[in-house]
């Protein structure tokens, strides 16, 4: 399995008490946000936010929250919520990852894996686009240079939020000599 985001089951509810607030701070939002992140994610698979940022948030219930940030595996998060409960210690609310961005030179790199232990001998490069947005059963399309003059197509078929994936390959087809590696 590929581990190049980190999402499984990610969302939480949260809260920021010690007071009744109108408004909540992005800084506040974000910290709890982190906090809870962090601590499922360090669990299922070693990542960490590295950077959260949030709008400020009204007090009052059903009022949204929306954070933008990145995961210590590069994935670039956009999160969202809802304020659940406002009282005299502060707010509640749950929060979720509403799309995720990951690099894709880590699926080229799985991607390049399986390909060289099916054909059982090594290809020259795999490109996939740079970035891949992570939603079960979306495809990516990769090119696989396999020699010099011969090129592939690999389809990836995203399986869960974890990074899996099924893979095809077309034939190689011929094409001009590459100038670029």
């Amino acid at each position: 399995m590929l581990l190049v985001t980190v999402l499984a089951g990610c969302g939480a509810e949260v809260s920021i008490g010690e007071r009744r607030a109108r408004q909540v701070s992005g800084a506040d939002v974000a910290r709890a946000i982190t906090a809870k992140y962090d601590e499922q994610e360090r669990t299922a698979s070693g990542a960490t936010l590295t950077r959260l940022t949030c709008q400020e948030a009204e007090g009052r219930v059903d009022a949204t929250i929306s954070c933008t940030g990145r995961n210590s595996r590069e994935v670039d998060l956009a999160i969202g919520g809802t304020v659940t409960t406002v009282g005299d210690d502060g707010l509640d609310y749950r929060w979720r990852i509403e799309r995720a961005y990951a690099p894709g030179v880590g699926y080229a790199r799985g991607a390049r894996r399986i390909i060289e232990r099916r054909a059982g001998a090594p290809v020259l490069d795999v490109r996939c686009p740079d970035r891949v947005e992570v939603r079960v059963g979306s495809t990516v399309t990769c090119v696989v240079r396999v020699t010099r003059t011969s090129i592939a197509a690999a389809r990836l078929t995203l399986t869960d939020l974890d990074g899996a994936f099924r893979l095809s390959v077309t034939r190689p087809r011929s094409v001009g000599v590459a100038t670029t590696p």
